[in-house]
């Protein structure tokens, strides 16, 4: 059983939380899937509206994730043909991996990796998760594979490259928002279709970009506005 992070929440609060015992999904959620993935992230907030907590609406999530990713630099990439997770079944014992430091017992980490992928690799460092410390040492070629999110702006800027999790062992971490019922009523549909219309422009890309915006100075709310401005929403 898997973790659907929710990262996005509109009402009366904005909280980070999570719903544990989600099924695991693919890593994008397409078409007639979606819907599905609504209907049952409403059910089980239905089901906690039952004892007593508050009441709200799931929107269409998008198609921006902010998982795992299993990255790599361009050089290692090249040298061993990497472009997906399966490809390091064969040279990972050779391979030094980066990740913090709860890696080794997480399904979603190395334990994950192992099982799924039957990933064995050469060393193991316990760094940061996902931070300064795991960019410095793939930087300096003290580690070949490492753990990073998906919407870390220094993947881009960096040009490291994110291995495809071909077997699917990421669950599905597509960013939903959450809305009170009561803003839902108040605003009606057309404030609904808009948070969908905003929803389904954000791609994890362009989450990156974001962060990339605002690590380099920039204000939250104005690198938000300039997106929604170009994307004709503002």
């Amino acid at each position: 059983m898997n973790v659907w992070r929710i990262t996005k929440i509109i009402g009366r609060k904005s909280t980070r939380s999570s719903l544990s015992k989600w099924p695991a999904r693919k890593r994008e959620i397409p078409g007639a899937e979606c819907a599905s993935h609504q209907r049952e992230l409403q059910a089980l907030l239905c089901l906690g509206h039952r004892h007593q907590l508050v009441a709200r609406v799931v929107l269409a999530p998008s198609p921006a994730q902010d998982s795992n990713v299993i990255v790599t630099t361009p050089e290692v990439a090249a040298r061993h043909r990497l472009g997906s997770v399966s490809d390091l079944a064969d040279v990972a014992p050779r391979l030094v991996f980066g990740g913090p430091p709860e890696c080794p017992i997480r399904p979603f980490c190395l334990q994950g990796l192992e099982r799924t992928y039957g990933l064995h690799f050469g060393r193991v460092l316990s760094l940061d998760a996902g931070g300064p410390l795991t960019h410095q040492v793939l930087a300096d070629g003290d580690a070949d594979v490492a753990l990073l999110f998906s919407t870390d702006s220094k993947i881009t800027d960096e040009g490291l490259v994110v291995l495809r999790d071909d077997r699917h062992l990421q669950p599905a971490e597509n960013i939903t928002p959450i809305v009170h019922q009561q803003v839902v009523k108040r605003f009606g549909p057309g404030f609904t279709a808009l948070v969908n219309d905003v929803s389904s422009r954000l791609t994890t890309e362009a989450l990156r970009s974001l962060n990339a915006s605002v690590a380099a100075g920039g204000r939250p709310g104005a690198v938000a506005t300039a997106w929604l401005a170009r994307e004709g929403l503002a």
